[in-house]
């Protein structure tokens, strides 16, 4: 289930990026992202903070997305593990399940 919402919130990201051109291109204003999904007050890429930017009523939630080993997409600003675990490496020299550990 969790993967499921992982990849529908990246293809909607990914989407996103082209509503932002098409809102620069119309002249429409100015575009409001909401940087790792809207913190401060909510951890950094994660779904609170998602919601918390779609509550504030941004145009756009950013968020950083990386692929482990195995295929799996998840939601982590760098694409090494030491900013946030014990570890050291790039989250792709890691399986999905080695990187919950």
């Amino acid at each position: 289930m969790m993967r499921q919402i992982i990849v529908a919130l990246a293809v909607a990201v990914f989407s996103l990026g082209f509503a932002i051109d098409g809102i620069a291109a119309s002249g429409s204003g100015i575009v409001v992202i909401a940087h790792r999904g809207g913190a401060p007050g909510y951890p950094e890429n994660t779904l609170p903070a998602f919601a918390h930017g779609v509550e504030l009523g941004v145009d756009v939630i950013e968020a950083d997305l990386q692929m482990t080993k195995d295929g799996v997409i998840v939601i982590l600003h760098e694409d090494t593990v030491e900013y946030t675990a014990n570890g050291t490496g790039f989250v792709s020299d890691y399986t999905f399940d080695e990187l919950r550990k």
